[in-house]
């Protein structure tokens, strides 16, 4: 017997001009809350515009995702505060280090970086090892074995980085000697960065969006603070004019509106997803391009060579050392465009998810993209010039990741108060895939949502540890799951997953 949605006015109705229909089991509608009724459906002629759509009260599924994300971050920010036993305070205060002394012997100052490096570590060698390499297909199956090994290798790094960190501390002064205590700080970095994961893991699953981007949009909070505290002390005491507010604001604030923007390029509302996701190259380029110019002062003292002048030259703010920067930003910018955004898999997933239409160039996308980086670059370079003898940088990747992750986080609260209890059914570790995933779902007229993609297009293949996931709703999970089959290799269907 089938079943469908009565109510008109209902989101799916108004969207696809037809009821949902569902199959036994089911009691009320996914999209609005509606009782289902038996019988055939019948086409609806005129919908209504889904602006006219009242907004529904918020679930109480939804609060508690809220809850749980809060507390995950209530948890970490409480973790951060505890400070390794035994850390001596005054050699922090004779090195003027008192401001850092958390995040350099804190119980949690290794965060989640363990985890993230495992993650990347696996990626590569499942990319280089041939044998390995199907598992990066990125079906629900193939990559269990990663994220285990990925697992694994976080407790791991978790307690070499701990023994290295406590022998340092031994080094210079922060900490006892003794075997006893390197290896309490190795056991307690080791331990409080497999909690990190795992608190990153129960977010991810029970709250709302990823659990790494939430963790590590919350972790740019306190520099922030910091940043301000110390402004704002410099204000005071008179140390400062009115420009250097204006050198720290206004590029932050340029680059959070080009981070919305940007998104918004291939994203239009009411259109689907259009194109590739931007920046194409990720912002990888801005790394590489810095480490390029550095390169000679890490191998110089190798040499014996005198490259003072170099790195003098390098601080400088010379205008031909950022043209040279520049030039290293856009030829990284286009290679790597065109190694995670190939035209000819790019063109052959849509044919085979049966997608109409192509999307942008690749080299449009690669401008677009350059342009974008260029932006970060000259924001933070605006951002560091000294103002009445202050230099302040600010962090420009990091004002864009944290963009990304609250357009990240709305989207999906707007998707799930819409679509009540969703489901997770394809994870997407190549970022051009997920547009097209979504858009041959609103084509068999399945609502879906790439969750966390924006800030997976800044990490691209750097940024295993952050999926992107198709939602859902729970309803309509079967027919995802079949329609997804297209990109999945023989014999390994998809198992959709509460999210």
């Amino acid at each position: 017997m089938s079943l469908h949605c009565p109510n008109q006015s209902c989101p799916y109705a108004t969207r696809y001009r037809r009821p949902a229909e569902y199959r036994e089991g089911f009691t009320t509608c996914s999209d609005c809350g509606s009782a289902l009724v038996p019988g055939e459906s019948v086409p609806i002629a005129t919908p209504i515009a889904p602006e006219a759509i009242p907004a529904g009260p918020v679930s109480r599924e939804l609060w508690q995702r809220v809850t749980v994300t809060a507390g995950v971050l209530g948890i970490a920010w409480a973790a951060s505060q505890i400070l390794i036993p035994g850390v001596d305070l005054s050699e922090f205060d004779r090195a003027g280090l008192r401001n850092r002394v958390f995040a350099m012997a804190g119980a949690a100052s290794l965060g989640l970086n363990p985890a993230i490096f495992a993650f990347q570590l696996v990626e590569w060698a499942a990319l280089i090892v041939p044998p390995w390499r199907h598992l990066r297909a990125g079906t629900p199956e193939g990559r269990v074995p990663l994220r285990r090994a990925a697992y694994l290798l976080t407790a791991v790094f978790g307690l070499v980085q701990g023994f290295g960190i406590g022998t340092w501390m031994q080094s210079v002064h922060m900490l006892e000697p003794g075997l006893g205590q390197r290896l309490m700080v190795t056991a307690i970095l080791g331990v409080t960065s497999t909690l990190a994961l795992a608190l990153a893991h129960v977010a991810g699953r029970r709250g709302l969006g990823n659990g790494f981007s939430v963790l590590l949009a919350a972790a740019l909070v306190p520099s922030v603070v910091e940043l301000a505290e110390s402004a704002y002390g410099l204000w005071t005491a008179g140390a400062m004019t009115s420009g250097l507010p204006f050198t720290l604001a206004l590029p932050s604030v340029i680059v959070a509106v080009a981070s919305v923007r940007l998104a918004r390029r291939f994203w239009k509302r009411g259109e689907g997803p259009r194109g590739l996701p931007l920046p194409a190259s990720g912002v990888a380029p801005l790394g590489i391009a810095a480490g390029i110019l550095s390169l000679p002062l890490s191998v110089a003292p190798l040499l014996g060579a005198d490259l003072r002048e170099y790195a003098a030259l390098l601080s400088s703010g010379d205008l031909r050392v950022d043209a040279i920067h520049l030039a290293l930003i856009a030829a990284s910018c286009a290679a790597l465009s065109f190694l995670f955004n190939r035209p000819e898999r790019v063109s052959a997933l849509r044919a085979r998810l049966g997608v109409e239409g192509a999307p942008d160039p690749l080299e449009r996308s690669a401008v677009k993209s350059f342009l974008f980086l260029a932006l970060l670059y000259a924001a933070a370079r605006v951002g560091s010039l000294p103002v009445s003898g202050v230099r302040m940088a600010v962090d420009m990747v990091g004002v864009a990741v944290f963009a990304a992750v609250a357009q990240d986080l709305v989207s999906e609260w707007r998707f799930r108060r819409v679509h009540g209890p969703v489901v997770s059914v394809w994870p997407v570790h190549q970022v051009y895939a997920a547009p097209a995933l979504v858009e041959a779902l609103e084509a068999r007229e399945v609502p879906a949502l790439a969750r966390s993609l924006r800030h997976r297009a800044l990490l691209q293949f750097f940024g295993p540890h952050v999926p992107v996931e198709i939602l859902v709703p729970a309803a309509h999970a079967t027919k995802a799951e079949a329609a997804l089959r297209a990109v999945a290799p023989p014999g390994t269907p998809a198992s959709p997953q509460p999210s």
